[in-house]
């Protein structure tokens, strides 16, 4: 089950970023693929998957790249050790759907069965009619309440107007009229992809976050995907994932540890500028 996760290649994705007028410049020969996402100003930041020192200097040359972010599980040491910082660690859990429901819910943790139950009891539904507009409210709450950084609503309208409806999914959770929980899905090869959730506080004790994964699994079997992906736990502990993390390991599955992304600095200066204003960012929430 083990998988690399790499996104440049997809045309969708690729389609989406240009429409949404964010990229500039995208780069695909057998060297890899080499993304120029503008950040501020005449500055930008580099994404590739390539190990090509010379190709990567050359192009975050060319475009006046303060970083690069290196995606890849190679191994890295043809690079010198102090000119990369580790960017997001790389470990995630993955569930088989080639197995039947029954059995799925089977290898789940008791306390994900029971929580998934308590939802059901409470008569809860899970639908495709979800506005952008009431998720993005949700998320916004979310985020406040557990301190992480989210873009802005136009981001994620880009990636649903862009992308073909079968690969894209967006549920959401009620408990009568209320929406109090909701998930995005991206289907690529397949594998279904947990891309974002969020859940109302106010109803906690109804569990929906549960409910609407289970149904998400349901789905993304039902639609002839092979494995389902949380896409993104905590590698070690402590560690500021954790507690997403535990909610993820009560579906069970299979731990995949991958080399955790790394960055090149080419610009130290304004690099630690940006360093400073994102710790200044999360000290005033």
């Amino acid at each position: 089950m083990k998988q690399q996760i790499n996104f440049f290649s997809d045309p969708q994705l690729q389609q989406a970023l240009k429409k949404g007028g964010k990229v500039l410049a995208l780069y695909n020969n057998k060297k890899g693929s080499f993304l120029v996402y503008p950040l501020f100003k005449k500055y930008n930041i580099l994404y590739t998957n390539s190990q090509d020192k010379n190709k990567i200097e050359q192009i975050a040359s060319k475009h006046n790249c303060i970083y690069t972010v290196i995606e890849t599980l190679k191994p890295v040491a043809t690079f010198q050790q102090d000119s990369f910082k580790e960017f997001i660690p790389r470990a995630t859990r993955q569930i088989s759907l080639s197995v039947s429901l029954e059995q799925i819910l089977k290898q789940m943790h008791p306390k994900g069965r029971y929580n998934i139950k308590v939802a059901q009891k409470h008569g809860l539904t899970v639908t495709s009619k979800v506005s952008m507009e009431d998720f993005y409210k949700l998320l916004r709450k979310t985020a406040k309440r557990d301190n992480f950084q989210i873009n802005p609503l136009k981001y994620y309208k880009a990636l649903f107007d862009c992308m073909p409806e079968k690969k894209i999914h967006l549920l959401g959770c009620y408990k009568d009229k209320d929406l109090i929980a909701t998930a995005i899905m991206y289907y690529y090869k397949n594998t279904a992809y947990y891309f974002y959730g969020a859940s109302d506080p106010h109803y906690k004790k109804y569990m929906a976050p549960y409910l609407i994964q289970f149904k998400a699994i349901e789905q993304a079997k039902h639609q002839g995907q092979k494995v389902y992906d949380f896409l993104g736990i905590s590698p070690y502990s402590p560690h500021p994932l954790d507690k997403v993390s535990e909610f993820k390991r009560k579906f069970g599955g299979q731990v995949v540890h991958f080399q955790a992304n790394q960055i090149i600095v080419h610009k130290k200066f304004l690099f630690c500028l940006l360093k400073l204003r994102k710790l200044l960012k999360k000290f005033k929430s």
